[in-house]
């Protein structure tokens, strides 16, 4: 597949480190073209901004359009739970209208920026909680960076600003976002589905999009059907550890020992269990931390990742 299509299949790439859905891609790619990740995000064909559990994530622009305003109810409540309070302090719709002039008159503005600039009528919170709200609440997404590999400073605009296409409904996106879930990730139930999104009382979409039930999980016809490779690296907070919500079992299960104060490195599984994990910088090559003795199978994938980062770097 070409990058756009992978992206579309897999539901969106977490993008919370700068390369992560770089090594997504490549993970699932025989070698991931950055110039063409380049080009898509400056034409805006593929976008990042805060969308399933909150979170930053890479989508193309017709998931973006799709799916944004069925997610909205999910990040007000993210809003309140880092924000509590907020709303006592300043009224919800003056600051949104606020935050919409604000980057109407000044795109590109940082999330630091962004609150600076408010707390001259909303002196009450501080700015980064006034910041957050605005890039959580607002339909905005990251500018694009001239390299996907060594990404700039966040900055933000309005959709409107670099799209020319309206947001769909939610009755239209809650459906698409959770036929595709399946195609990803299924059969899965409506917990998992709103493990993975962030959001509540799926049930009746999923319902909607297919009537393939296994106990109580749906499923649909994945967009790819072909056996996984014996071992993968993958990048932090990549979306496998997130599809399921029953912390029991597989990669779910070993996500409690990767996650430490809201960081995440990356790892590599073998047939779906991790065997390693590790960690990267911008400045350094990808360090390998093996939870056992690796074979020479597992050893040999990681230097092919290690190669393909460096010669990135180079």
């Amino acid at each position: 597949m070409a990058v756009e299509p992978l992206v579309e299949a897999l539901g969106g790439l977490n993008a919370q480190t700068a390369r992560g859905p770089l090594v997504g891609l490549w993970t699932r790619m025989a070698d991931p073209s950055l110039p063409a990740v380049d080009a898509a995000l400056q034409d805006y064909r593929l976008v990042k901004a805060n969308l399933l559990r909150g979170t930053v994530h890479l989508v193309t622009r017709r998931q973006y359009l799709t799916w944004r305003q069925a997610l909205q109810p999910m990040l007000e409540r993210v809003v309140r739970g880092f924000n509590p309070g907020l709303w006592k302090q300043v009224d919800h719709d003056r600051l949104l209208d606020a935050g919409t002039r604000l980057l109407r008159s000044r795109p590109g503005l940082t999330r630091a920026e962004i609150g600076a600039a408010l707390t001259e009528d909303f002196p009450g919170p501080e700015p980064r909680r006034l910041g957050f709200a605005i890039r959580m609440l607002l339909p905005v997404v990251q500018v694009a960076d001239h390299s996907c590999w060594s990404p700039a400073r966040t900055r933000y605009v309005l959709a409107e600003q670099v799209i020319d296409e309206p947001l769909a409904d939610p009755d239209v996106g809650t459906p698409d976002l959770v036929r595709t879930f399946l195609r990803s990730f299924g059969p899965r139930t409506a917990a998992d589905a709103g493990y993975w999104s962030g959001m509540t009382r799926l049930g009746p979409a999923l319902t909607e999009v297919t009537d393939h039930r296994i106990g109580e999980a749906y499923d649909v016809d994945p967009v790819i059907d072909e056996p996984p490779r014996r071992t993968a690296v993958l990048p932090e907070f990549d979306n496998v550890y997130f599809c399921s919500r029953d912390g029991s079992i597989g990669l779910v299960a070993a996500k409690r020992r990767l996650v430490h104060g809201g960081a995440m490195p990356g790892s590599m599984i073998t047939y779906g269990a991790v065997r390693a994990d590790w960690t990267a910088t911008t400045t350094t090559e990808p360090e390998l931390h093996p939870w056992s003795a690796l074979d020479d199978g597992e050893a040999a994938e990681f230097a092919r990742f290690r190669s393909w980062w460096s010669d990135r770097d180079r």
